[in-house]
């Protein structure tokens, strides 16, 4: 068994239209640049959001000299109609993906309250083969201060913390379109974390029980992007990439509880 486990995760910005991400480079660009982040981190596991499904599926042929292929997951968002969302140029359906080197076990899209206004993102869950890790890739709904009607982010994370616990082994996140806990203010309020999250997983970045502070992870400088355990942490990075308005974040744990 490999003593690390290295996950990625990356909101792409990949569908042009969408604010922030118009100017952040083609499809191409994008894939070229996940797979070369991927080669050089020696990521395992990847967590997208705002992917196009062929950028996502470039990772398909990635091998870099390796004889373990990857496997990927990918589901659409939904208009309110029920459409699914399309990338621009050709690259296919917008979504969330998860993807391994290796193979993916009872992937599964994880049913959250989502608005019925709004483009419905979600939460995508799969084991990985071999230690069992559960992996599961998110996108939550933005909600505002300014936003009318119920924010349905607490139900959100509160569903993918239930996926999550259902594993004896975790690692997920992704663009949670939540601040921090101890951030105050702001245009997106941070009070709507499940009471337990932080108790009984570590982020990627935390120090101490509740957060402590943050680096940020979105060009409006704050951090929306997670990634959550209840393995031990060996490291933790944040990667500057110019191909999204969202940052990557890395963390390396160690596959199985000691």
């Amino acid at each position: 068994m490999a003593s690390t486990l290295t996950v990625l995760t990356w909101n792409m910005c990949g569908v042009e239209r969408w604010n922030g991400c118009a100017g952040t480079g083609s499809a191409a660009e994008k894939a070229a640049e996940l797979v070369r982040t991927v080669r050089t981190q020696r990521a395992d596991a990847v967590l997208l959001q705002e992917a196009c499904e062929r950028t996502a599926g470039r990772l398909r042929e990635e091998r870099n000299g390796e004889s373990t292929r990857w496997q990927v997951a990918f589901e659409p968002y939904r208009t309110p109609t029920g459409a699914a969302v399309r990338c621009t140029r050709g690259s296919g359906r917008a979504g969330i993906a998860l993807a391994v080197r290796g193979r993916l076990e009872d992937v599964r899209y994880v049913a959250a309250p989502q608005p019925h206004d709004d483009i419905r993102r979600g939460v995508l869950c799969a084991a990985r083969a071999g230690d069992g890790v559960e992996l599961c890739t998110a996108h939550l709904t933005p909600h505002f201060a300014a936003t009318p009607g119920p924010d349905p982010r607490p139900a959100q994370l509160a569903a993918l913390a239930a996926a999550a616990d259902a594993s004896p082994a975790a690692v997920f996140g992704g663009d949670l379109n939540t601040l921090p806990p101890k951030a105050e203010g702001g245009v997106m309020p941070s009070g709507v974390w499940p009471s337990t999250l932080y108790d009984r997983y570590r982020e990627c970045g935390q120090h101490g029980r509740r957060g402590g502070p943050a680096t940020p992870t979105h060009a409006g400088g704050f951090k929306i992007d997670y990634l959550f355990t209840d393995l031990r942490r060996q490291g933790c990075r944040t990667l500057g990439t110019a191909f999204s308005d969202h940052a990557m974040l890395l963390m390396r744990v160690e596959p199985h509880h000691v």
